[in-house]
């Protein structure tokens, strides 16, 4: 599975620090100086958002940087994807989108130009606190569904280890 994360860097990487961190194991990230504030952003296979992101910390602090905190990239959908993850029609989800359909007060596109682009988090939060029950039962299954496998696949678990070595290493 691949997840995306930013790691907040102890300092901006240097030329020297670029080569490390690529020697390390970091050629999966793309490193930016922000506001004199180092930033990796990571596109990392893993079993786990968690997993991930602990292999990433682990390699950051070998080359002797440190890391400050995690953040996650919201996960951006389509409508089509929307339609896809609710087990709604394409045009079910674009009426609701423009308020043409529902409650009202689907969230914003973060695209004024081109197709529409969505943070699912937001999306998602919607059509559980605002769609009707139809919509609340259709993400209640897909929670579900996603809660046996990962119960019937133990490679894909977070394990407990791992968030307490992630909390270990941001707190050293």
């Amino acid at each position: 599975m691949n997840h995306r994360f930013t790691l907040v860097l102890d300092r901006p990487p240097s030329k020297t620090d670029e080569d490390a961190l690529f020697d390390a194991g970091c050629d999966d990230a793309t490193l930016e100086v922000r506001n004199q504030t180092g930033l990796a952003h990571f596109d990392r296979e893993g079993v786990s958002l968690i997993t991930a992101i602990v292999s990433a910390v682990l390699e950051v602090r070998s080359t002797g940087i440190g890391v400050r905190s995690v953040g996650t990239d919201p996960e951006l959908v389509s409508l089509r994807e929307i339609a896809d993850r609710t087990g709604r029609t394409y045009e079910s989800v674009r009426l609701l989108s423009t308020g043409a359909r529902g409650p009202g007060g689907f969230p914003a596109s973060l695209t004024s130009n081109g197709p529409a682009v969505y943070r699912w988090d937001r999306v998602a939060t919607w059509f559980g606190a605002e769609a009707g029950t139809a919509e609340r039962g259709t993400l209640a299954m897909l929670e579900l569904a996603d809660a046996f496998v990962r119960a019937t696949d133990p490679e894909a678990l977070v394990r407990l280890e791992d968030i307490k070595e992630l909390e270990r290493l941001l707190a050293a």
